[in-house]
C-alpha cells in the first residue's frame, strides 16, 4: 500500500512537471496565435505515457493546431531532457479537453440563465 501511494504521488508530481514544461514548449511553439492552453496531463500508473490535454482558441483552430503539437512532439522531448531531470520522458499523446470544454459550456449556459 505504502509503495502504491509512493506511485500515485510520484505520477502527479511528473503530470505537474510536464503541464507546466508542456505549456511553456507551447507558448515558444506556437506563438502567439492561437491561444494553447494545456488543462491537465494525464500519466499511467507505470509512467511510460502521458496524455496531454489542451485547450486551443479560436475553437476553429484545434484540429490544426493538435495536429502540429503532435508532430512537434519530438521537440517537446528535447525540450523536456533539457529542462527537467526526468530519467526518461514517457511516450506522450496530445488531445483537445472535452472535459474542459463541456465544463466551460456548462458555465456559460449557468451564467446565461
Amino acid at each position: 500500500m505504502v509503495e502504491q501511494t509512493k506511485n500515485n504521488h510520484r505520477s502527479k508530481r511528473i503530470a505537474s512537471l510536464l503541464r507546466e514544461k508542456a505549456a511553456e514548449f507551447f507558448r515558444t511553439a506556437a506563438k502567439p496565435y492561437p491561444l494553447i492552453t494545456v488543462t491537465r496531463v494525464n500519466i499511467s500508473s507505470d509512467q511510460q505515457y502521458a496524455e496531454i490535454m489542451v485547450t486551443v482558441y479560436p475553437e476553429t483552430e484545434e484540429t490544426t493546431t493538435v495536429e502540429f503539437l503532435q508532430r512537434k512532439r519530438g521537440e517537446l522531448n528535447d525540450h523536456l531532457k533539457k529542462h527537467t531531470r526526468l530519467g526518461s520522458i514517457p511516450f506522450m499523446k496530445i488531445a483537445v479537453d472535452q472535459q474542459e470544454k463541456k465544463r466551460q459550456r456548462i458555465d456559460h449556459l449557468t451564467k446565461n440563465l
